[in-house]
């Protein structure tokens, strides 16, 4: 089974499902459409959320599983320190 990751997905086929939504939600994603540009604009040094996304369709596999268990093994840090010191502090 092919990961739903695989599907091909651009601007227009995003802008021809959107389009079937109401006014209200259509204002909704584009106000967080350009609230998620500004901070990749912030964030990543003046880059768009194209160029974002572009770099992240060049990243090898390896070099974005290496990242994503890095990210992972630090969130379970972090998360088993915190359950520590809420012990700690309850007790």
């Amino acid at each position: 089974m092919t990961s739903f990751l695989v599907e091909k997905k651009n601007l227009k086929s995003f802008e021809d499902k959107v389009s079937k939504l109401s006014i209200r939600t259509r204002q909704n994603i584009e106000a967080s459409k350009n609230s998620f540009n500004r901070f990749c604009q912030d964030y990543y040094d003046g880059r768009t959320i194209d160029d974002i996304f572009r770099e992240l369709k060049t990243l090898k596999s390896s070099e974005t599983d290496t990242k994503t268990r890095k990210t992972t093994e630090r969130r379970n840090t972090s998360s088993c320190q915190l359950k520590k010191s809420k012990k700690t502090t309850l007790i």
